[in-house]
């Protein structure tokens, strides 16, 4: 069966039945190839936010052809409509939510890729369901599906980080065949009033407004949420690099159509370290360089710095430094799993910049003399 879920004004969810489950950046811009291969043992998880809107026609679930079983005639879903610093703080959210399992969240197209993916745009009524429902998603009777679409309607679910966040980790759960739980605190509960929400390691009764036992493969009679994604998708292998001379060199963010665009690290004497970012203006009519520079704290594989934007001066010989003006842009963390991936994240107090996200970074260049440790 499917289960329909709409909230009341007071936070709990009342539960309708009908007949499905609802649940250099230089060298990759001209082509060159790198031998470092993308880790193939995490799961891809896609948050589309269809900001160019997202057509999809009925069939059986296939998310690369654009098909779905939950439709039964072709729809277009508008663009996610909370703007950039709400979609953002939600990737960042169900990062945090998923970060000990082995999965890659990535909000750009992953291309022919199989992948779940999260619809997070548009009403119910967009395809064909009553208002205020939040979310839908194929159900195989507790068996993961892959390569399939799924819903969060952020339309209906509102301008709500939280929320936003938990109903796109809840379809991606019923994805990998999740049972709704009976149990509060639980991501996959329709519960509400017991505070943040995690995937629990809680033997749980199943069920939204009432217990009943689960239909999840592996758990016949109780769910564990944490103990069933420790299967599929596994959890992720726990790895810290810490920082060193090693990291110094280019990297990009490997996220399909991002190739483009980058870091430069170096590492400098006394624990400094210096980062510069090659990137875009965010109306695409100019390339900017986000400089940061600062210390790192030794055996850890993280550092925030302060970032920094000049502008101001003109090409040379119009060059003049007293027109360069410096301002603070915001911060920049990085995080390094290993000796040729990581992580960075910012944060931007700049006007017209989103103000937060995230990328993987992957290395394509290391400087002669330089291994990795």
């Amino acid at each position: 069966m499917r289960l329909n879920g709409r909230m009341s004004t007071n936070g709990l969810v009342n539960v309708t039945f009908s007949a499905r489950p609802v649940l250099v950046w230089l060298a990759l811009a001209l082509g060159f190839a790198t031998s470092l291969s993308a880790r193939a043992s995490l799961d891809v998880l896609y948050i589309n936010r269809c900001s160019a809107g997202c057509t999809l026609n009925p069939g059986a679930d296939n998310a690369i052809n654009r098909t779905t079983s939950l439709i039964s005639h072709q729809v277009t879903m508008p663009a996610f409509p909370h703007g950039d610093a709400t979609f953002n703080a939600t990737v960042a959210c169900v990062r945090a939510l998923l970060e000990p399992y082995a999965v890659n969240i990535v909000t750009a197209d992953p291309g022919p890729v199989a992948r779940r993916e999260v619809i997070l745009s548009g009403s119910s009524t967009t395809i064909g369901l009553p208002s205020l429902i939040y979310k839908d998603a194929p159900w195989a009777n507790g068996t993961p599906i892959d390569n399939a679409l799924s819903f969060a309607f952020a339309a209906e679910i509102g301008n709500d980080v939280e929320k936003l966040c938990w109903y796109t980790a809840q379809d991606l759960g019923t994805l990998y065949g999740l049972d709704f739980e009976y149990y509060c605190p639980d991501l996959m509960s329709t519960l509400s009033g017991c505070g943040a929400k995690t995937f629990s390691s809680v033997d749980a009764q199943c069920g939204t407004v009432n217990p009943r036992t689960c239909n999840v493969s592996g758990f016949p009679a109780t769910q564990n949420s944490a103990g069933k994604l420790s299967v599929t998708p596994g959890l992720r292998v726990a790895t810290e690099y810490p920082l060193n001379a090693s990291i110094t060199g280019n990297w990009f963010d490997p996220t399909a159509g991002q190739s483009g665009h980058g870091m430069q690290f170096e590492i400098l004497p006394n624990n400094g370290i210096l980062a510069i970012w090659f990137v875009f203006t965010p109306d695409g009519k100019g390339q900017n360089w986000l400089y940061s520079q600062g210390a790192y704290v030794s055996g850890k594989n993280t550092v925030t710095l302060p970032t920094y934007l000049s502008q101001g001066a003109k090409f040379p010989p119009s060059f003049n430094s007293v027109d360069v003006v410096v301002k603070t842009w915001g911060t920049m963390t990085f995080t390094f799993d290993d000796c040729n991936h990581g992580h960075a994240s910012w944060t931007s107090v700049f006007p017209g910049y989103p103000s937060a996200g995230s990328f993987p970074i992957q290395r394509i260049t290391m400087p002669a003399g330089l291994s990795c440790q």
